[in-house]
């Protein structure tokens, strides 16, 4: 596979790669120790080196692209006014396919390697987890794709196999099963060694663990009805702390160039989105009643003083404004969504309402409770479902983030296309990869071929 170099090139890459990515001192403090000799680094900066690149992979170029085509963003100049449109090329995710292998999953088992030789167990159970959730993400987007076989070019594999969809998603299920049963009673990482929010903390990361178990689960219920019930099941023993500061978030700073969230850094350099006509924002608007209002969270991501580009001055966008990866507000729509296919219609607003508590104390605005009597004749929801509630909710909860995308692909989410008559249905793989890889699929499936998961 052209993308998984040998392990000896990956950190010098990644250096390369931290005057514009890294998020703060911590990631970079003591590494680079002796560039020479990369693979002699110790797991704790070779972990920095991964989390450094998931940043690039899940807040970067992919999710505004995904953005782009869950209409959240619309896209107005140049390429972006293509992409907005589905006019995409192979080329245009070549480093969305780079980024997984070769910066994050390489790392990863580099570091699952030299902690689990040194004794530390808490360090390889984080570092699973973090290759779940990247892994996890690019089946998600991409299909069926390497991951048994991937990161072994060090052992002469520059062509692994591309493993079913499914088959990605069982694995790294049990990847993430891995981690929760060796962090049980682990201590903390120490000081400094996990540069995310939860900054090491065993028990928060096993919550994140059973959250992102419940995410793929829910990714497979498509295909299997059966998955609903293990999403809800992992759901109970994920993050569960309502006011946020549990959720496994990105922290940026304010150093241009450096250590800023990247939505903000791109609206800098180029701002070539608007949340103005999108689909979104308009949800937003009509969103308002007597129970409901959502003018405080939408100027908290469309500034409504600078034409609704995303807010970059007191809102999401700010320099220093931390990214989501898995939060509380997702696991309790998890359960929220799960209840009400279940018919479980209390039961799914009492999570639903969890989560409109959350927004009021996040955002401000009002969000009072939600009733049956709601959705009856009379209501002020009466024209909807609890199931399309909870769903409306999702699709505004992932704003600016991949889960978005996948959220409208799986629940066939009513959107009109922005061009003909069908919205993509998936990250297209290379050509690099195709030319270098004959186990690559063949022939290369299309923008609006469904991934098995939605077919």
């Amino acid at each position: 596979m052209k993308t998984i170099l040998h392990n000896k090139f990956v950190l010098i890459i990644l250096l390369l790669t931290f005057s514009t990515c890294n998020v703060n001192d911590a990631f970079v403090d003591g590494y680079r120790e002796d560039p020479n000799l990369p693979t002699d680094a110790p797991a704790e900066k070779v972990f920095i080196a991964a989390q450094t690149a998931q940043i690039v992979y899940h807040e970067g170029y992919g999710s505004r692209i995904a953005n782009m085509w869950t209409q959240h963003f619309v896209g107005t100049e140049n390429q972006y006014e293509n992409i907005y449109g589905y006019g995409v090329t192979t080329q245009d995710f070549l480093s969305i396919w780079f980024d997984p292998y070769v910066r994050v999953l390489a790392n990863l088992r580099i570091v699952q390697e030299k902690a689990a030789a040194s004794g530390k167990e808490n360090l390889v159970a984080i570092a699973k987890i973090s290759e779940a959730m990247t892994i996890g993400t690019t089946a998600a987007l991409f299909g069926d794709i390497p991951y048994e076989e991937a990161a072994q070019a060090e052992e002469g594999n520059q062509q692994p196999v591309f493993d079913n969809q499914i088959q990605v998603y069982e694995s790294v299920i049990a990847k993430l099963d891995e981690a929760i049963q060796s962090l049980e009673g682990a201590p903390d990482l120490p000081e400094g060694v996990d540069a995310f929010t939860l900054e090491g903390d065993a028990e928060e990361w096993i919550a994140v663990a059973y959250t992102l178990k419940a995410r793929f689960h829910m990714h497979l219920s498509n295909q299997d009805a059966s998955q609903l019930d293990l999403a809800f099941s992992a759901a109970q023993n994920g993050i569960m702390v309502n006011d946020g500061s549990a959720d496994l978030l990105i922290p940026h700073g304010t150093v241009s160039g450096e250590n800023v969230n990247l939505w903000s850094a791109f609206k800098s350099d180029r701002g070539w989105m608007t949340g103005e006509n999108s689909y979104a924002l308009e949800l937003l608007n009509n969103r308002n009643n007597t129970k409901t209002d959502e003018s405080a969270r939408s100027a908290f991501f469309y500034d409504p003083d600078d034409d609704f580009l995303p807010n970059s001055v007191d809102g999401a966008y700010q320099p220093d404004s931390p990214f989501p990866l898995a939060t509380y507000t997702e696991n309790m729509l998890i359960i929220a969504e799960v209840e009400a296919r279940r018919d479980n219609d209390q039961q799914a607003l009492n999570a639903l309402n969890a989560v409109r508590q959350y927004n009021e104390n996040t955002y401000g605005g009002n969000y009072d409770d939600l009733t049956l009597a709601d959705f009856l004749v009379g209501g002020e929801y009466e024209s909807t479902t609890i199931l399309q509630e909870v769903l409306d909710e999702a699709y505004l909860t992932y704003i600016s983030r991949l889960e978005a995308f996948n959220l409208i692909r799986r629940v066939d989410y009513p959107l009109a296309p922005v061009e003909g008559s069908e919205i993509p249905q998936r990250f297209l793989y290379s050509e690099q990869e195709a030319n270098a890889n004959p186990n690559t699929p063949s022939p290369l499936p299309g923008l609006f071929e469904a991934t098995a998961v939605n077919q």
